[in-house]
């Protein structure tokens, strides 16, 4: 039987190690969960007054533009490094949708 390298670090990886590894998918899968999740909400919604107001869409031009370009700028930060500042980034979400969702609200 031939053993290789990976047979070797997959049979003396301890329980912990995989704990370990599987708490900080988790916490991963999560982070970008809440990230998309607010931006595919607000992409929705202004997906949805697109539909609502057929012939006055002038006023949702900026709000769609401005979500376009959040999407990039967290696309080219994740991108930029792997170990961003989740939460500082969630906040800079945040912050942002609710300006977009406010802009809208005022038009």
């Amino acid at each position: 039987m031939v053993c290789r390298y990976n047979d070797g670090v997959r049979a003396g990886g301890s329980e912990e190690s995989e704990d370990a590894l599987q708490h900080a998918f988790t916490d991963g899968f999560h982070a970008a969960f809440r990230m998309i999740g607010e931006l595919t909400v607000l992409r929705g919604t202004i997906c949805a007054q697109i539909a609502l107001r057929q012939g006055n869409l002038a006023k949702l031009e900026k709000p769609l533009y401005d979500l376009s370009q959040l999407e990039t700028r967290v696309i080219e930060k994740l991108k930029a490094s792997p170990k961003v500042d989740v939460e500082t980034l969630l906040m800079d979400i945040s912050s942002t949708t609710k300006s977009i969702k406010n802009s809208m609200d005022s038009t």
